[in-house]
């Protein structure tokens, strides 16, 4: 999209409240394929949607309740989620569970590993980046029935980015998409290969 506007893009990896304070407090900051949800609806300016994904929990293989929503989830249930996130603000409001809180979806899965949280829900986009980023072997942790929710993908820009150039980053994806070249990018950077 920045190669069609001709601008500098220079992407920088940060964890997530950082990055959401980032693109609060001024102009040319965007995050990268966060939800859109009514929570953030006016917090930002949108571009996308990039696409629809499903946030389901993953458990350690040696845990052994079968369970089939997280509504089912008693005080004993330990889950990792990532700081200041959607995930963490569903679970306080609708369970009981014990959470830990982390900084990044490779230090849950790790703490998944090691036996020490009983759950984490990740994002099924995102989930082939984390075992390969975290070194946690699939053959350790498991993807579960269990759906914390669905959503769409955008970029979230910052509230000071004048509404002409969010029109200009929309219309850059949209050719993307008409023109086929957006789908063979996802399928090769954004989309989990199971």
């Amino acid at each position: 999209m920045s190669e069609l506007r001709k601008i500098p893009f220079n992407p920088v990896e940060v964890p997530f409240l950082r990055g959401v304070d980032l693109v609060k407090q001024g102009p040319n900051y965007a995050i990268f394929n966060i939800s859109r949800n009514e929570e953030r609806e006016d917090l930002f300016k949108w571009v996308g949607p990039l696409q629809s994904d499903s946030v389901q929990f993953f458990k350690n293989t040696r845990y052994t309740k079968q369970l089939t929503s997280y509504l089912q989830f008693s005080g004993e249930v330990r889950v990792c989620v990532l700081r200041g996130s959607r995930h963490e603000k569903i679970l306080k409001a609708e369970t009981p569970v014990l959470i830990l809180v982390a900084n990044s979806y490779n230090s849950c899965f790790r703490l998944l590993a090691e036996g020490r949280v009983d759950y984490t829900p990740v994002s099924l986009h995102e989930v082939s980046n984390v075992f390969k980023t975290s070194g946690v072997s699939e053959k350790i942790i498991k993807k579960t029935p269990i759906v914390l929710y669905r959503s769409e993908g955008y970029i979230a820009f910052s509230k000071q980015t004048p509404d002409e150039e969010i029109s200009e980053w929309q219309s850059s994806l949209d050719q993307l998409k008409k023109d086929g070249e957006y789908d063979r990018l996802a399928n090769q950077y954004l989309y989990p290969r199971e």
